[in-house]
């Protein structure tokens, strides 16, 4: 029957009594080929789409709709399962059956093939654990065979790269079975086993053999603080160049932001930063260059800030200029003087482990810092530039004494360093 004179004929199927089954099992019957095919026919039964849109709505080709209709018009609901869960459902693969006939044939590698490729035709393949099952739970020996190329390297196939492409795959799945298959084709066959085309991700790590010790004093320190003591973690920054800096900004879609590469710079800038583990509070000051005098001059602003307070805790990451003999010597004068005269608090460090500045919480802040006030800015002199990160600075402090807020949530938790597994010295993992 037809709508119009030029509109194709509604998919219909006669019920064969089956309509009110076919309901009941969508009702129970889980997501899988099965419920796709009954969901469409259930679609081709009611009669009022054709062939174009039930395939839209259950998301397959109008043909494989049409051989799901021929299979039920052949032998109703049974038939429709049953060739859902068959071994080989629909046009059996050629590939695959190059594959299985390759594995009877071969009994061992010939006088001038390499022992590997033997190896990838006659082992078992290795499967990902995140693979794809097909409906019987098992890949296509198509797709095994894919795999099991991918485990080894490249080279020992004669292809002088390091990692496996579309194209490199189906050459060695040339050499092996006598045909070569797609890079559409391989890529079908890799997302049935479940891989992707991912990047590696770098993980942090620290060298330091004591590296557990000392991430445990900074924890315990942290997590016993005192009323009248106070945790600061210490960083520098620059010298930051004065220049017209890139960075992300909201632009229209046809256009890209660009800054000159090379570029006269107006001068440059060093900061030093302070940051309280219980008040959230920034300190800063502009320095000429980092070394340890400007060290001793940042614990001088913390003393006289924190008068108040018995003990503060410096703590840092392992520069040459935060563990120097100078600064060491003035600590320790300067902490006897303090004992003598009973007035302003001891000062103590806390050095963080080599190589794990991601661990000194006050580098997030000057990551935020710097996206707020220093990407896609074009400052004219030093003084432009310090205001602008002085105006954040006290903003930031404003907030934060509105909203208390202590820093480096993670590191608050009880259990956040209790996996030895992931942190330990050589195999840190960021959280």
């Amino acid at each position: 029957m037809y709508c119009n004179g030029m509109a194709r004929p509604r998919a219909k199927l006669d019920c064969c009594g089956e309509a009110d089954r076919i309901v009941h099992r969508l009702q129970t019957e889980p997501p899988g080929a099965v419920r796709e095919r009954l969901l469409a026919v259930r679609l081709g039964l009611q009669g009022e789409l054709g062939l174009s849109r039930i395939a839209l709505a259950v998301g397959r080709s109008r043909a494989t709709i049409q051989v799901w209709f021929d299979t039920y018009r052949r032998g109703g609901i049974a038939a429709l399962i049953y060739d859902a869960r068959s071994d080989n459902p629909g046009r059996p693969s050629e590939l695959s059956g190059l594959v299985l006939s390759g594995l009877q044939q071969l009994g061992k590698a010939g006088p001038t093939e390499p022992a590997c490729v033997a190896s990838a035709r006659t082992k078992s393949p290795i499967q990902s654990k995140h693979k794809k099952l097909s409906n019987t739970g098992e890949l296509r020996p198509a797709a095994k065979a894919i795999v099991e190329i991918l485990h080894h390297n490249p080279k020992d196939f004669g292809i002088n790269r390091s990692n496996w492409t579309q194209q490199s795959l189906a050459v060695v799945f040339e050499k092996l079975y006598g045909r070569k298959p797609t890079a559409g084709t391989v890529g079908r066959l890799l997302k049935e086993a479940g891989f992707r085309w991912k990047k590696s991700r770098q993980f942090l790590t620290s060298p330091d053999p004591n590296y557990k010790e000392k991430v445990e004093l900074l924890l315990k320190t942290l997590q016993s603080l005192k009323v009248d003591e106070d945790l600061f973690f210490i960083d520098e920054m620059g010298p930051i160049a004065v220049k017209r800096h890139g960075g992300r900004c909201y632009t229209p879609e046809n256009m890209t932001p660009t800054h000159p590469q090379n570029q006269r710079a107006k001068g440059s800038i060093s900061l030093y930063g302070a940051l309280s583990a219980k008040t959230n509070q920034v300190v800063w000051f502009y320095g000429k260059s980092k070394d340890s005098a400007g060290m001793i001059e940042l614990a001088e602003i913390l003393y006289n800030q924190q008068h108040d307070k018995s003990r503060i805790y410096l703590t840092w990451d392992a520069a040459s200029w935060h563990r120097s003999e100078e600064l060491v010597q003035w600590t320790d004068a300067f902490n006897a003087w303090n004992s003598a005269s009973g007035t302003g608090p001891h000062i103590a460090f806390i050095p963080l482990p080599s190589n794990s500045q991601f661990l000194d919480v006050i580098e997030a802040v000057f990551s935020g810092m710097k996206r707020a006030v220093i990407h896609n800015s074009d400052y004219q002199s030093p003084a432009e530039m310090k205001a602008a990160i002085s105006m954040h600075f006290r903003e930031r402090n404003d907030f934060f004494r509105d909203n208390p807020k202590r820093v480096g949530k993670k590191m608050w938790e009880i259990d956040f360093f209790q996996d030895h597994n992931n942190i330990r010295w050589g195999n840190y993992r960021e959280w």
